[in-house]
């Protein structure tokens, strides 16, 4: 087991990528992520780890008392398509999880509502909370926080088909009995739990949409009114402190999500950490979680930014940080003691590795990663690019180079989302297939992404096909401009909304792109009101309307399966014969009117697969299709 001594330099590996004329095996890249999610139990005896195998996502837990011997205790498996999320160590001998429905890998996971428990060794496992699937019963939970004096017991929000009012409940961790402890004053709203396990504070919508507020004291005394004069639509609460004094919440108050704290007693409200760049997108506790020390943000690579630098969890993250300096590396789990941490550190070309530390001692002891088989030494570096648009919008994105002189033969890659999605730094296995391959990979974060603030997001509203799509095109350019890209052998490619761009840029662009590659591709906007699940919920209609707008004509011109006639560029496409987001209809859709304009295009169905591909063959088979298809029209 590898020995890590922090103060003396953790980690020391040569990361200049190796010319070597031997491929690594493709089946190494198209594997699953074996860990996701890793919780350490309060003894610091036992982690809990979310781990993918195939359309699931169970709960393995490890025995790492002895970390130079780590066994599996127990586990627990899902059905098809749902994915453990949200792992709560109710005392040393239980978790509690709940699932999400994500039926495919580029699919938005959608909470179940259920609420279930394990023991470390496997047994007394069962669903607590929720709704069987099928069953006509409306029920949904999930956990609000432990109870420090009540071992057997885990507070809950509920939400019932029967009422409008969202509620907190003691839950039993065995037996799933619950005990109704508040109710919201607000209806369609939410609550938050002070850390003593106490409701005192409710969100949620007034009459006329607008954020309101209800406050109570510890005492659990009546409910008053809060006055907070911020936007609900971009609010997250993180909690209380310690001493339930003051509330974090962060807010799109500057147009870009900041953190801010709100002092109970008297509803004033401090501003802790705001950017003028980006957004954060995750805050940093105390080792102790008594206070909000930080928060993640990704301008190009991430950082943390702390408080109060000189705080001692602040001080002992940043010794960590120092140890992994080509890695980001942060503290995702402490034990109740706190004389033990887990520490997870990645970087473009080294996958998630998680290690448990000693935070007395300083010293760190490898448990397990991601993508074992493949050796950073032989991977490629992502530098932080920045483009300005043909209008003037400053962009960021992404390049990656293989070996060797530019300009080479490179691939576009296209985000999907495409609204609140961001392409960031971190390891990415299809862009080191890619560059694993010969090939130059680009992405931008174009107008429309998540991460920049608001106004930059609803850029992108009504603007699919057109001034999001223009901005592939001036990263595109940017890229043969200055020699990175042979401007006669660049590839656009990507899934989802991707796949939509792949289409239009095919079509807008016939001199630029030698060839596309789409995967469960968005090929006709009228078609999102008419099939898939977005439309299944009043929200999802008014999603698509302010994200597509509802004029038909400009859909119908908007729509790159009604001008297949202008692509001039080989295309290959796959599709989900399962996929619900962007419903197989699109697929045979596209795949009439190519054949109806005569236009040779090459495509493969896999039948079982939704909104992307689970199972590893079937990964392989795609990705096996996207090299040879690549080989061919742009060369290697």
């Amino acid at each position: 087991m590898k020995r890590l001594i922090l103060l003396a330099a953790l980690v020391a590996l040569p990361f200049a990528a190796l010319a070597d004329d031997e491929r690594l095996p493709l089946e190494h890249f198209v594997q699953l992520p074996e860990y996701n999610e890793v919780s350490l139990s309060p003894d610091g005896r036992h982690l809990a780890i979310t781990a993918p195998v195939d359309d699931q996502t169970g709960v393995v837990i490890l025995d790492i008392s002895d970390p130079e011997s780590v066994s599996i205790a127990g586990g627990f498996q899902l059905s098809a398509n749902e994915h453990a999320s949200n792992v709560v160590w109710a005392n040393n001998e239980r978790i509690l999880f709940g699932t999400n429905r994500q039926e495919g890998r580029l699919a938005q996971p959608r909470p179940t509502g259920r609420i279930y428990g394990v023991n470390v060794d496997g047994s007394r496992s069962r669903m607590l909370y929720g709704t069987d699937p099928g069953s006509r019963v409306f029920r949904m939970g999930t956990v609000l926080s432990t109870l420090p004096d009540e071992e057997h017991r885990v507070l809950i929000l509920t939400r019932a088909h029967d009422s409008d009012r969202p509620t907190a409940q003691r839950l039993h961790i065995h037996t799933g009995s619950t005990r109704r402890v508040a109710i919201s004053p607000i209806p369609f709203g939410s609550l938050v739990a002070d850390q003593q396990g106490r409701v005192r504070l409710a969100f949620g919508p007034d009459e006329d949409g607008q954020a309101t507020f209800a406050y109570r004291d510890d005492h659990g005394e009546e409910w008053q009114d809060f006055d907070l004069d911020f936007d609900q639509r971009w609010l997250n609460f993180h909690g209380f402190d310690g001493s339930g004094e003051h509330i974090y919440f962060s807010s799109r108050e500057t147009g870009r999500m900041g953190l801010y704290r709100i002092r109970v007693e008297d509803q004033s409200v401090e501003t802790l950490i705001e950017s003028d760049t980006v957004e954060i997108n995750r805050v940093l506790w105390s080792e102790d979680r008594s206070r909000v020390i930080g928060a993640i943000k990704r301008d190009g690579k991430p950082e943390m930014v702390f408080i109060d630098p000189d705080q001692p969890t602040a001080i002992l993250q940043r010794q960590i940080s120092a140890a992994f300096p080509d890695e980001f590396s942060r503290i995702v789990s402490f034990s109740q003691d706190t004389d033990l941490a887990i520490v997870v550190a990645e970087s473009d070309i080294t996958a998630a590795g998680y290690y448990l530390f000693d935070t007395d001692n300083l010293a760190a002891s490898f448990l397990l990663s991601n993508f074992r088989e493949l050796d950073p030494q032989r991977l490629y570096r992502t530098e932080p690019i920045q483009v300005e648009s043909r209008d003037g919008l400053e962009l960021h994105g992404y390049l990656t180079t293989p070996a060797g002189e530019g300009p080479h033969p490179t691939v576009v890659v296209v985000h999907g989302g495409p609204h609140g999605i961001r392409d960031e730094w971190t390891f990415n296995p299809e862009i080191q297939l890619l560059a694993h391959h010969g090939y130059a990979v680009l992405s931008v974060n174009f107008r429309g992404s998540g991460g920049y603030g608001h106004e930059f997001e609803t850029m992108g509203y009504r603007n699919w096909g057109t001034t999001m799509q223009d901005d592939v095109t001036d990263a595109t350019l940017w890229a043969i401009e200055e020699g990175h890209a042979d401007p006669d052998r660049v590839c656009i490619m990507g899934g989802s909304y991707g796949g939509y761009s792949t289409l239009m840029g095919l079509i807008r662009e016939p001199e630029l792109y030698a060839c596309g590659v789409s995967v469960v591709g968005v090929y006709d906007l009228p078609l999102m009101f008419e099939e898939g699940d977005v439309t299944e919920s009043s929200q999802g209609i008014r999603t698509l309307e302010r994200y597509l707008g509802t004029d038909e004509e400009d859909l119908i011109a908007r729509s790159p399966a009604r001008q297949v006639e202008k692509i001039e560029a080989p295309l290959y496409i796959s599709h989900g014969g399962q996929d619900v987001r962007a419903h197989i209809s699109h697929y045979n859709f596209l795949k009439e009117q190519l054949d109806e304009a005569g236009i040779e295009y090459e495509s493969r169905l896999f039948p079982e697969e939704g909104h992307g591909y689970y199972k590893v063959e079937n990964r392989k088979l795609y990705y096996g299709d996207v090299l040879d298809f690549l080989k061919r029209h742009i060369g290697e």
